[in-house]
């Protein structure tokens, strides 16, 4: 049985900024959008490093890389030792399975995921599975409720975005999804050496393309909810600019 179902419709019509770590996130402040002080909030991956914010955040999901141990996530030792300061507050959530399994068994690369679900468990994470890509074309799951069903593969950022809507929020705030490689908190000299050997144009316009098969399955599925990006960079012109 997932362990989203007690999270489902849970935040029923309510709002939420998702923030994502790229350079963009960086610009963000609530003196430029101060009406959305109060608002729910969400971080993505990396941005639990940004020190301006890491106390603020509701929701943290980490997705990361699959393919452990041979490719870690490049923020993954940075997240580990920022864990025991993370804010206890803060609800997480870890993919930790894929295909229900802890290794994927030659489907793409005969890896593992990140994180152990013993670990996880032991860290306070609410755990979730992803399916992998040789699935039907329409392999974005809408309830993520039964334990065959996922998160899609393509990006952590659908993994948010899937997992926030199946809460009910019906209006999603974008911030810092740049589709690149660059991180937010390289700014950081602590996190400088941080290397992203996926920040390629050709990466980039995949990510794009990706975005936007994805969009066109929200405008089916969730045709009512309101997706916006501040300082669109990638998205420009798949979601519409949020303007204050």
């Amino acid at each position: 049985m997932s362990e989203l179902i007690p999270f489902k419709d849970k935040y029923l019509n309510e709002k939420i900024v998702l923030f994502a770590p790229g350079p963009t996130f960086n610009d963000f402040s609530y003196e430029k959008y101060p009406e959305l002080k109060g608002v729910k909030t969400c971080a993505l991956n990396g941005v639990i490093l940004d020190d301006r914010f890491c106390d603020i955040f509701d929701l943290w999901i980490w997705s990361g890389d699959i393919d452990i141990p041979q490719h870690p996530t490049p923020s993954y030792n940075y997240i580990m030792e920022k864990m025991p300061y993370i804010n206890k507050k803060i609800i997480k959530f870890v993919n930790c399975w894929i295909d229900n399994n802890i290794k994927n068994e030659g489907l793409l690369w005969n890896v593992q995921t990140q994180i152990h679900p013993e670990m996880a468990k032991k860290l306070g994470f609410v755990r979730y599975n992803q399916v992998v890509r040789n699935k039907p074309t329409d392999y974005y799951c809408k309830d993520l409720s039964s334990k065959k069903s996922g998160v899609c593969i393509d990006t952590g950022a659908f993994h948010a975005l899937q997992i926030l809507l199946y809460m009910g929020f019906s209006e999603v705030i974008l911030v810092g999804f740049d589709c690149g490689g660059n991180h937010s908190y390289k700014k950081y000299k602590k996190y400088e050496n941080e290397v992203c050997d996926w920040n390629t144009p050709s990466n980039s316009n995949a990510l794009i393309e990706y975005w936007k098969k994805f969009k066109s399955w929200l405008n089916i599925n969730y045709s009512s909810i309101k997706i916006s990006v501040i300082n669109p960079v990638g998205l420009k012109n798949i979601f519409k600019n949020y303007s204050n």
